[in-house]
């Protein structure tokens, strides 16, 4: 019996220009520049998260934010389809700061298990982040625990340096 990406008998491509995947392509959006696969939620099937580093919120609207970035998580399932897909970005309930132009929320991703619940910790690079009016591109990382609560992770952290959000190494 096949599981996963083993029952699959044709090479899949996600991209935003599936319908049923969240977002639009765009140039240079620069989708899959980082991957984080692990079973974030608990179910059978691992999951995917997508590092979108240069995607624009809201595009072509007044409030939009250019280069921002995203994280597109791509949920459990025997087929990867895009169906149930949600992103993570610093405009949503839970997720501390606001995106910004040129953030580039997503560069790098990874997890891991920091603190003592079962539920996977995901850890996003903000290379660009501004702190303050004080330190301009400073960058940061945002610690999700709990991924397995979905967009809203139930705790969150911001950890910041000068170099933070360029590269994650969890061991």
């Amino acid at each position: 019996e096949k599981w996963g990406l083993d029952q699959l008998d044709e090479r899949v491509v996600l991209d935003q220009d599936k319908p049923s995947v969240l977002g639009q392509q765009e140039l240079n959006d620069r989708f899959g520049e980082a991957l984080f696969v692990a079973n974030m939620d608990g179910e059978l099937f691992d999951d995917i998260a997508v590092g979108v580093p240069r995607e624009t919120l809201n595009d072509g609207q007044p409030n939009e934010v250019s280069n921002t970035g995203v994280v597109q998580v791509f949920t459990s399932s025997p087929q990867i389809d895009g169906a149930g897909d949600f992103l993570l970005h610093q405009d949503l309930d839970g997720i501390p700061g606001q995106s910004q132009p040129s953030d580039f929320f997503g560069s790098s991703i990874n997890g891991g298990f920091f603190d003592s619940s079962a539920g996977l910790d995901l850890v996003v690079g903000v290379p660009l982040e501004d702190i303050g009016s004080e330190l301009q591109n400073a960058g940061i990382f945002h610690v999700m625990y709990d991924t397995d609560q979905g967009a809203n992770p139930t705790k969150q952290e911001i950890w910041t340096q000068d170099d933070f959000g360029l590269g994650l190494g969890v061991g």
